[in-house]
């Protein structure tokens, strides 16, 4: 298309110095210079000229004046060269023909994309319809017309995602530049980020692609809050050419940003040298990426403490190491091995180094509790209603995510680092006795808010073991292949043993409820009556404890019968090793001269109680397969 439209301004010239050609020399076609045609015109004019054989064209310039300017194009930039002279060099024509084309396979490229997604989304959004009128239908034709109705989203978070990250694909072709940037701060902004781009990658940390070659022609992408820029570049240097695109960018961002906590600068980066990039395959010619937390920037750009609830300016510089793909893609935050599967990668992308200058409206104490909270960044993997095998997935990682967050283990070894240590344990039991003896009631919960920070800050977090990896060990790539199956196949087995752990725990506190829902409901009259004694007699011992507590209270002994059960829960490990096996001496004596026949005649019949298997298998057999044949 570019030379036929050079042929037609080419022919409108020289038709209109049409009067002034006639009176030139035969002879100054052929001596014209090829070389020198080339340097001063347009590849698209000198395209044209050569087509039509007119080497004289009136298109040349008559004195130097006519000589280019800086910034017209030349044959070293329309065919898409980074180095040699600016003249014609042998295939700039095809060179130049197929950077016109690219464009177009490029276009189409994303275009198929964005129709593979919107199939996608047609087809999620329908199914979760369907699923939603099914559901109406139920709670309408239900006794109680009460049946849930989810609220569905009408995409899943992972076509989300992939729109996205297609749209930041697409709008790293162009070059960003201040006018795609908001000219006013927006109403609802707490704050404003300037990121400036320093260096690509080092001596030591290349640039490079997943295979581990080097980076051409590297360009960056930033983004907050869902807004990608276009693609930065370093300034280049003095005497170093560029196209109109290069010239226009810059290596500076301004993003203005509703929310601090929850929100993350993304980096992106490219080979633009690369020319499956031009031709709009971008993962394969992704040089890395990375998230940088707005949190970090003022926990890190802040001298103190006190810096990070005052200060509402910070300025610091990053340097920011590379991650995969797979890390970034389509994903809101980095997540830990166990959830992804990745493994260390064999080749290392490099780094960039920024400069970030955060401005916050407002001081960070005040913007944690601002109204209203305008951006929630959703950290929980959920699945759709379209996609059974995500919601499976969803919900086992909503499974180990509540097991890891129960998980208080840390406390306890705070505990026993406080009981161990002398200084410590005397301060502790000091708290303990004045808790216990001489402070009131109401101050209880007060005193136990005070040990908490101090127990956690003594157990120095979850240890290292427990802290989530974002790679798995490297043992895991190491030994045959037979080696590397078994773990594997173990990993998954463990997977499922989790499961099937945290499983059975839910079993062992659903069957005693069923079991006291089945002795209340009467069915079975003589597991009631005994059930009712067994609740009578309870009753009559809590009745009598409460009243042993009341006359213990008021002859003054309550609390310290509280302090010597707290005190001996506090002492180092050995003491409290020789009150356990006191106990379980204390224990024996009593089983023996006592005996526990009463207790094991109570732990049997409480496992004969039917559990809701059972009364519902009772229940079944009553109504569908036995009847009663009269003798």
């Amino acid at each position: 298309a570019a030379p036929a439209t050079a042929t037609s301004a080419a022919a409108a010239a020289a038709t209109a110095e049409e009067p002034a050609a006639a009176h030139r020399e035969p002879s100054t076609a052929v001596e014209m210079d090829y070389s020198s045609l080339s340097s001063w015109m347009a590849p698209e004019a000198a395209i044209a000229a050569l087509m039509s054989g007119d080497m004289a064209s009136p298109l040349a310039p008559s004195d130097a004046s006519d000589a280019p300017k800086e910034g017209e194009s030349s044959w070293k930039l329309w065919a898409g060269r980074r180095a040699g002279e600016k003249d014609y060099v042998f295939g700039d024509f095809s060179r130049g023909m197929f950077s016109q084309a690219k464009d177009m396979i490029r276009d189409n490229k994303h275009k198929m994309a964005d129709a593979a997604l919107q199939a996608r989304e047609s087809f999620e959004k329908s199914v979760a319809s369907r699923a939603e009128d099914l559901l109406e239908a139920e709670g309408k034709a239900s006794p109680s017309g009460t049946a849930a109705v989810p609220k569905e989203s009408s995409f899943s978070e992972e076509t989300k995602a992939e729109r996205w990250w297609c749209q930041a694909c697409q709008a790293a072709h162009k070059g960003h530049t201040p006018a795609r940037e908001p000219a006013e701060r927006p109403e609802d902004a707490r704050g404003c980020l300037e990121v400036r781009l320093l260096s690509l990658g080092s001596s030591e940390e290349p640039l490079s692609h997943a295979g581990g070659r080097p980076a051409i022609e590297p360009v960056c992408q930033f983004a907050l809050e869902g807004k990608p820029t276009g693609a930065l570049r370093l300034p280049k240097a003095e005497g170093e050419e560029g196209d109109a695109d290069e010239a226009a960018c810059t290596n500076e961002a301004r993003f203005y940003f509703k929310e601090v906590v929850g929100s993350d600068l993304r980096v992106h980066l490219w080979d633009r040298g690369d020319t499956r990039f031009g031709l709009g395959f971008e993962d394969q010619t992704f040089c890395g990426g990375a998230f940088v937390p707005l949190s970090t920037i003022i926990q890190m750009g802040s001298r103190s403490l006190s810096d990070q609830f005052s200060n509402e300016s910070f300025d610091i510089k990053l340097k920011v190491k590379l991650l995969p793909l797979s890390m970034v893609r389509t994903k809101n935050k980095l997540e830990p091995c166990d959830a992804t599967g990745a493994k260390q990668p064999s080749n290392q992308h490099g780094c960039v180094v920024l400069h970030l200058k955060l401005q916050l409206y407002g001081t960070p104490a005040k913007l944690r509790y601002a109204e209203p909270v305008l951006v929630v960044s959703r950290t929980a993997v959920t699945g759709h209603i379209s996609d059974v095998g995500g919601t499976l997935k969803a919900a086992a990682f909503t499974v180990a995510r509540a097991g890891r967050a129960a998980d208080l283990a840390f406390l306890l070894v705070g505990l026993e680092k406080c009981r161990s240590d002398p200084l410590s344990l005397i301060l502790l039991q000091l708290w303990w006795a004045w808790t216990a003896l001489r402070a009131p009631a109401w101050a209880w919960p007060t005193m136990v808010a005070i040990l908490l920070p101090v127990i956690s800050w003594r157990s120095g977090g979850p240890p290292p073991s427990a802290r989530d990896s974002l790679y798995v060990a490297d043992e895991d790539d190491k030994g045959s292949i037979v080696e590397r199956t078994q773990r594997a196949v173990a990993g998954a087995a463990k997977v499922q043993q989790n499961i099937l752990q945290i499983t059975d725990d839910l079993t062992g506190i659903v069957v005693p409820v069923e079991k006291v829902k089945f002795a209340l409901t009467g069915e079975d009259p003589f597991t009631s009556a005994v059930f009712s004694g067994l609740v009578l007699i309870i009753s009559v011992m809590a009745g009598i404890s409460l009243q042993l507590l009341i006359l213990f209270a008021d002859w003054g002994l309550l609390r310290p019968i509280v302090w010597l059960l707290g005190g001996c829960l506090l002492m180092p490990q050995s003491c409290r090793q020789v009150l356990f096996n006191a106990s379980l001496e204390l224990s024996e004596l009593q089983k023996k001269y006592a005996g526990d026949q009463l207790s094991r005649m109570a732990s049997a019949m409480w496992l004969r109680v039917p559990d809701a298997v059972e009364t519902s298998h009772l229940d079944l057999c009553l109504r569908y397969t036995l009847e009663l044949v009269p003798q």
